[in-house]
């Protein structure tokens, strides 16, 4: 145990990106819901604009599309902002299909897929990682706070040992005033939580 004292400790703030747009925690896991329909995919090719724009080397997987509708969606963005013309940045669609992070060995017991691995080479160039949705990375429980810890706890250590930061989007569950679906663990783990919804 490295027990400190706190009169040795420097104090630190943590780094927001992009504040006064939309707050994103530096080397966190930052958590978008939302129910179907309320533009969540929209939002984060949004975001990505801005933090590109800010120097930061981003990746975008929306694995719900193909890149062909992702393309216009950010040609959409670029029509209504100006300012994002000459921002462009690297991206994968459903026609490469995201896999579970995580597999169980012949006990039962979680581990860590292939996968993951080949992905985490993958991802060495960029500063900014998004995901969609979360549920692509579970293996066989989303309601299972065993695996969703054990999948987050991959996801942290990964952001912190190679200084990413991961953006995820997730479903809210079905039902009036439901929040985040699946486990609590999903929420517990994160540093930022953001709902998106329509504008009455």
């Amino acid at each position: 145990f490295n027990i400190v004292s706190s009169s040795l400790i420097n104090a630190e703030k943590p780094e927001i990106l992009i504040p006064n747009i939309c707050p994103v925690q530096k080397k966190e896991i930052n958590l978008f819901t939302a129910k179907g329909g309320k533009g969540k995919s929209f939002t984060l090719l949004y975001l990505l604009f801005e933090l590109q724009k800010t120097g930061l080397k981003c990746f975008g997987w929306f694995s719900e599309d193909s890149l062909g509708i992702t393309k216009n969606r950010m040609n959409t963005l670029k029509n209504t902002h100006s300012k994002l013309q000459n921002i462009e940045y690297d991206l994968l669609g459903k026609e490469t299909r995201l896999q579970n992070f995580i597999k169980s060995d012949k006990n039962g017991n979680f581990e860590v897929s292939d996968f993951f691995f080949e992905f985490q080479k993958a991802m060495k160039p960029y500063d900014i990682v998004m995901l969609d949705p979360l549920i692509s990375l579970i293996f066989k429980d989303e309601n299972s706070n065993v695996e969703a810890r054990f999948l987050m706890n991959l996801l942290n250590v990964w952001i912190e040992k190679d200084n990413k930061t991961l953006l995820l989007i997730h479903h809210d569950g079905k039902g009036e005033g439901s929040s985040s679906r699946g486990a609590s663990a999903f929420i517990d783990a994160v540093r930022i939580h953001a709902t998106i919804s329509s504008i009455d």
